[in-house]
């Protein structure tokens, strides 16, 4: 079994990072909330321990979804990377700055400005039964549906999805980092290949889904077909790493060939 990489916080004002496993940060937020004497203040807010201690403590994440060269700050209820090496250049520049004052240089910048993730207290993990159609989304196995921000793409829903899961299960957190790609899709890709997810996507006329064609269950053939509508064709149909991708476009003949097991 690969042996985790450590993820790590950085407190403003601080230049040394303390690391520590990517499941144990939801215990450590808990821990930096209490000994701050903030627990009245973190109740007040609604927040998860982790997006307040981004949100309100601003404190600085490294190595967000177990990617090596990036920090991750929040603002305004959103997260952003910022890429390592930028920040490495920006001491050149600053060099009496602290590492937590040049990430900030770094991404005020806007040298790195997608949006990452979300807060997971936007309701962003809210399940709801049915969408109507046209709208991206994810399902999962039991054909619940998690919609996605029009404000954001859907990798930035899949990094929040993980990296929820990701601070406080170990096997979840061992798994995603067996898997682990170098990619903006990683956590797409992951959720559809490994855990039983559909992603939905609307470009244009026509929509493209992503999902194991071993595991689609009939719940989210269901959900499918309230989210696309029944009147649709398969245009195309490409699997590759055990990821099925479709495209369809509205028809008056509906053809789910290409959602049976």
């Amino acid at each position: 079994m690969k042996v985790q990489s450590k993820v790590g916080f950085l407190a403003k004002n601080a230049d040394t990072i303390e690391y520590i496993p990517y499941y144990e940060v939801f215990d450590y937020c808990c821990q930096e909330i209490e000994k701050r004497n903030l627990v009245d203040d973190f109740n007040n807010s609604a927040l998860s321990p982790f997006d307040y201690v981004m949100g309100s403590l601003e404190y600085i994440f490294v190595n967000p979804l177990f990617n090596n060269d990036k920090y991750l700050v929040c603002r305004n209820s959103l997260y952003y990377t910022v890429d390592k090496q930028k920040v490495l250049d920006t001491v050149d520049i600053n060099p009496d700055d602290s590492l937590y004052q040049n990430v900030l240089s770094t991404f005020y910048d806007k040298m790195d400005s997608n949006i990452f993730m979300l807060q997971v207290t936007e309701d962003v993990l809210e399940e709801v039964d049915f969408l109507e159609e046209s709208m991206d989304c994810f399902i999962k196995a039991d054909g619940k549906i998690m919609k996605k921000h029009d404000y954001c793409r859907h990798s930035a829903l899949a990094n929040t999805i993980c990296n929820d899961r990701l601070i406080k299960d170990m096997s979840f957190s061992q798994l995603y980092f067996e898997n682990f790609i170098s990619s903006t899709h990683c956590s797409e890709l992951f959720l559809v290949g490994k855990c039983n997810f559909i992603e939905i996507d609307y470009e244009s006329d026509t929509c493209v889904l992503l999902y194991n064609e071993d595991t689609i269950t009939d719940l989210q053939k269901e959900a499918i077909k309230n989210v696309i509508g029944e009147d649709v064709i398969v245009q195309n149909k490409e699997v590759q790493n055990g990821v099925t991708c479709i495209i369809t476009q509205s028809s008056q003949k509906l053809d789910n060939s290409g959602f049976s097991k």
